[in-house]
């Protein structure tokens, strides 16, 4: 069965290959500028029915303007081009965080995934396994550090939007782990006092003062001379 597009062409048909089968549908997508004509379709409807009305749907988005044919383009293979897109406007030290983030965290969870095919299911499931065993040797990734796999790959599917690559961002309403911080733990003054006898013959015993008395960190106590 033939369905007409606009100005009458026919773009769509359906198909049921086997009688035991479920329905598919075709769409050809006429040349836009210098696309040419492509073909997308898609199955696992019960009905004629069914697949009679996502059919319809799809090309009233064509129409729209609004369609966006799946792509065998990774999520991998994005990022690797979007990392280097985005490099130029970066420090070196945000760049070399991005990186690491995408590297350590995005691709072994979502890598191998057809980058149009991204639900945000995938990207909870991602997160929860993250918190159970991302970090080093198998343990707990901290809610902060899976914040900022979340914050540094919407940034890059929210790109993919504005290219014309997605149609949405599906990172967009993605429940995120609540950030916890630490309680301090702070000595008293008896614990003050046993560490500076003991670091009284050390020969950094000035910078471990300095560092209790005046709260430098050790970077901060590294760079005096």
């Amino acid at each position: 069965m033939q369905l007409p597009g606009a100005a009458g062409r026919r773009w769509g048909k359906l198909a049921c290959p086997r009688s035991h089968g479920s329905w598919t549908f075709i769409a050809n997508i006429p040349p836009d500028g210098d696309q040419p004509r492509r073909q997308h379709s898609k199955g696992g409807f019960a009905t004629k029915r069914d697949a009679d009305q996502a059919l319809r749907a799809f090309l009233t988005t064509v129409d729209q303007g609004q369609a966006l044919l799946p792509t065998k383009v990774t999520v991998e293979q994005y990022l690797a081009g979007w990392l280097d897109a985005v490099e130029p406007s970066l420090a070196a030290t945000a760049s070399s965080n991005y990186r690491t983030i995408v590297h350590c965290y995005v691709l072994p969870q979502l890598g191998s995934r057809q980058l149009t095919s991204l639900r945000p299911d995938h990207l909870i499931s991602a997160y929860r396994s993250l918190l159970a065993t991302g970090g080093r040797q198998g343990r707990p990734l901290s809610a902060t550090t899976v914040r900022t796999v979340h914050r540094i790959l919407s940034k890059a599917l929210t790109d993919a939007v504005r290219d014309g690559v997605l149609p949405r961002n599906p990172a967009a309403n993605v429940p995120l782990p609540r950030a916890v911080k630490p309680e301090l733990q702070v000595w008293d003054r008896g614990q003050v006092a046993a560490f500076l006898e003991i670091a009284r013959t050390d020969r950094l015993r000035v910078a471990w003062l300095l560092a209790l008395l005046c709260g430098l960190r050790r970077g901060e106590l590294a760079g005096l001379r």
